[in-house]
C-alpha cells in the first residue's frame, strides 16, 4: 500500500484516540464537547504531522 495511506491512518488514529482521552480526562461538559472536540482533534493532527513523516509520506 502506499506510505501515504499509513499515514493518513496513523493521523486519524492519533487524533481521535488523543482528542477522545482529553475530553475525558478533562470532563469536559456535553454540550461543549463538539467544539472542544473539533479543536483538540486538529491540534492533535498538527501534532502528528511530524510523526507521520516517519513514514516518508510527507518530504
Amino acid at each position: 500500500m502506499h506510505p501515504l495511506v499509513y499515514a493518513a491512518a496513523l493521523l486519524v488514529a492519533w487524533s481521535s484516540s488523543l482528542t477522545h482521552l482529553s475530553l475525558h480526562l478533562l470532563q469536559v461538559p456535553e454540550e461543549d464537547r463538539l467544539l472542544a472536540g473539533a479543536f483538540m482533534g486538529a491540534a492533535y493532527t498538527l501534532l502528528g504531522v511530524p510523526l507521520a513523516g516517519l513514514f516518508h509520506a510527507i518530504p
